[in-house]
């Protein structure tokens, strides 16, 4: 009997061992999904601080708890970091304010997706007697992708969604650190009833409208508030400057405001908006529109130029690119800009031209060396023969030099790529750039010498961590002359650049059709450039290229299209269209498209000024449906041109798909079978039922 029992014990724990050592391999449908602010770096989920004491500018007054008083406004900062590898669905935040009166509030907020569970933080307002909290309606501001500056919120919505039983609906959220942000919002602590609110704006039309000049109008209520007002405006709704600061005290009644523009370019659309705000928030006027007149023929001869400075980009510790519009109005024109930490500047950038045509041309000035946390005052400066025009004075501070960073930025990796006979006397130029997680701008640097000495515009390349593809057409070639020229890329974190490769410029009487795989000068010249027959009615001339012409399954290859304004006036109304075909999947891009549907993807590019150029390029990837053979990945441009006719511009790029089934062994196709069907959850459990019934099966075979 001993035995026997010995025996059902050993049966016992041998199945058991089989059944623990045993792979258990969980279906796809049970995985849990994306997941929030799990990472040990990661901020408190709600955060607190002081308004009134503490100012909008500070950022590191955050905390979990604070004290106020009566009247006083409270800041609230909700911290979301999608921590799991999974892209949360329909991401959502809701603020939780407990109405009634009482000496402490704690109020909560909730982070939550489609496909992830909410989690909850909270932080403690201490008040100095009996108040109430109220939500201050418009206060609700959204920092996406690690941005210091705030965008519009999705959807239309207003903001105050946040304080509502669904919440703010921020969209889908990538995993990553790069797509970590915050939403904040604002609430006042008061004795049962608000004082007053935010103030209330109309954006009236504007007046006085002429070739270069306008007057803005609005009407606005401070609504018991002290209230400062300001119009935003620009060639686009993004807008790009302000003007006409002022306060207007804290009345309750609409106060008519005007402002005077100048400098404006000709024949050009400018959208406007007023902008006001006071201690309960800021609130925006309807956005409208003008047109600036036609310039009349005693200007055509030259006039002194135009110039308008805009908004600086890529601000960082200590450096920053200045922006502007120059129209050189038929004379040719230098420019450049002033800088320096008062109105006085003191600092100047390298001059350079802008060329003599009739047309704003974009301008950008990279400025370094700067102090952190500082603010800099700058504008750009034109000049030619008739004359030196100032531009409008705007500024922007450094950020901050931080000491103990979680996280440590790379300079940007950038690669030289083989350049393209593109027409007559131009030339593709080619690069890839890695951010590196850090925003980067690239270029190139080019000249008859290995010194090089010119360079062309930049063009932003985003903050991703994989390479992508960028271009540019360079024109006006001296014919038959060697060229060298390299990439060049910049982010916070330096510059670096790519090995120097030289080319042969193309003979005036080149073919419209260039030949494939010609090498010039050790440079590999591989295109498939296609002038259309109607070159002369396009103003766009549209190339696309791949930086791998032959691939398998599951290769991923950069797919860039390069565009050129070659006419002498300004198209509208631009956008990319990429049509892939079947077997391609889309991955990723440049820049965020503005729709993604299916196999095609489209890139709104808007006014396209004459001689201005750009490129969109997208990473690709070779599914399993892909049949082997040539693929044709098209691309074309919609655009009005300046007879406000509807334009088409196209271009192609082909690859080859190759077989790459031989290159799989007998061996390692029947351990992909084996693994494929053991990784099979309905496999798993009927093995260990079969175990399990094997153990009873000799357990009662011993008994008898």
């Amino acid at each position: 009997m001993k035995n026997l029992s010995s025996k059902k014990i050993l049966i016992v724990s041998v199945i058991s061992a089989l059944a623990i050592g045993m792979p258990i391999f969980i279906n796809p449908i049970f995985a849990a999904g994306a997941y929030f602010n799990t990472d040990s770096l990661d901020k408190p989920i709600l955060r607190t601080g002081n308004y009134s004491t503490n100012g909008p500018s500070c950022t590191t007054c955050w905390s979990g708890s604070t004290m106020a008083n009566t009247g006083d406004i409270v800041s609230f900062d909700i911290y979301y970091h999608n921590a799991s590898a999974d892209t949360a669905t329909q991401t959502r935040v809701k603020a939780n304010i407990p109405g009634g009166n009482f000496n402490s509030f704690t109020v909560s907020a909730d982070l939550y997706a489609s496909n992830a569970t909410a989690i909850t933080g909270t932080s403690l307002i201490s008040l100095s007697s009996t108040q109430n909290l109220t939500f201050i309606n418009g206060s609700v501001k959204w920092y996406p992708n690690q941005s210091a500056t705030p965008i519009p919120l999705l959807y239309g919505q207003s903001g105050n969604e946040i304080i509502t039983t669904t919440g703010l609906n921020i969209g889908d959220v990538s995993a990553g650190w790069t797509t970590q942000g915050h939403i904040t919002f604002r609430a006042q602590v008061g004795g049962g009833q608000q004082q007053g609110q935010m103030p209330t704006n109309i954006t009236n039309s504007a007046t006085s409208i002429n070739q270069n000049n306008a007057t803005l109008n609005a009407s606005i209520n401070p609504n018991n508030s002290n209230t400062n007002t300001w119009f935003e405006y620009g060639t686009t709704q993004n807008f790009g400057s302000i003007i006409g600061s002022q306060t207007i005290g804290s009345g309750n009644t609409s106060i008519n405001i005007s402002t005077y523009l100048s400098n404006l370019l000709s024949n050009t659309t400018y959208y406007y908006r007023v902008v006001a705000s006071n201690s309960y928030g800021t609130s925006y006027g309807n956005i409208s529109s003008f047109t600036t007149s036609f310039i009349t023929s005693q200007f055509q001869s030259g006039s002194v130029p135009i110039v308008i400075t805009n908004s600086a980009i890529l601000i960082y510790q200590n450096s920053a690119t200045l922006n502007a519009l120059i129209n050189p109005n038929n004379s040719n024109t230098n420019t450049w800009f002033e800088y320096g930490t008062t109105q006085n500047f003191g600092y100047s950038s390298a001059s350079q031209s802008v060329g003599s045509g009739n047309f704003s041309v974009n301008t950008t000035g990279y400025i370094s060396g700067l102090l952190s946390n500082t603010t800099y005052y700058y504008r750009a400066v034109a000049s030619n023969q008739y004359g030196t025009v100032y531009g409008n004075t705007l500024s922007f501070t450094t950020s901050f030099i931080t000491i103990n960073q979680s996280f440590q930025g790379l300079m940007p990796i950038t690669t030289t790529n083989s350049a393209n006979v593109f027409y007559t006397n131009s030339i593709l130029l080619n690069g890839a750039v890695n951010a590196n997680g850090a925003i980067a701008t690239a270029w190139f640097e080019y000249g008859t010498t290995q010194s090089l000495g010119q360079i062309t515009n930049s063009q932003p390349m985003g903050m991703g961590t994989i390479a992508y593809n960028y271009s540019y057409i360079l024109s006006n070639l001296t014919p038959n002359t060697i060229y060298y020229f390299r990439a060049v890329a910049r982010n916070a974190y330096g510059t670096n650049y790519g090995t120097i490769f030289n080319f042969i410029s193309p003979v005036a009487t080149i073919a419209a059709i260039t030949t494939n795989n010609t090498t010039v000068n050790n440079t590999s010249l591989t295109t498939a450039v296609r002038i259309p027959a109607n070159l002369n009615s396009l103003a766009v001339v549209l190339v696309s290229n791949v930086d791998k012409s032959e691939v398998i399954i599951g290769d991923e290859i950069n797919y860039t299209v390069v565009y050129k304004n070659i006419g002498n006036s300004s198209v509208a109304d631009a956008k990319i269209n990429i049509i892939l075909p079947k077997g391609v999947e889309y991955q990723s891009a440049n820049v965020n498209p503005s729709a993604q549907s299916g196999q095609n993807i489209t890139f709104n590019i808007g006014k396209i000024f004459a001689n201005g150029q750009g490129s969109a390029s997208v990473k690709i990837k070779i599914n399993n449906s892909s049949k082997t053979g040539e693929l044709i990945l098209n691309a074309d441009m919609e655009y009005v041109d300046n007879k406000n006719i509807n334009q088409l511009a196209v271009a192609s790029s082909t690859i080859t798909v190759k077989d790459n089934k031989s290159n799989l062994s007998l061996t390692a196709s029947l351990l992909d079978s084996v693994g494929s069907f053991l990784e099979s959850w309905l496999f798993n459990i009927i093995l260990l039922s079969m175990v399990l019934g094997l153990g009873i099966y000799v357990i009662r075979h011993l008994k008898s």
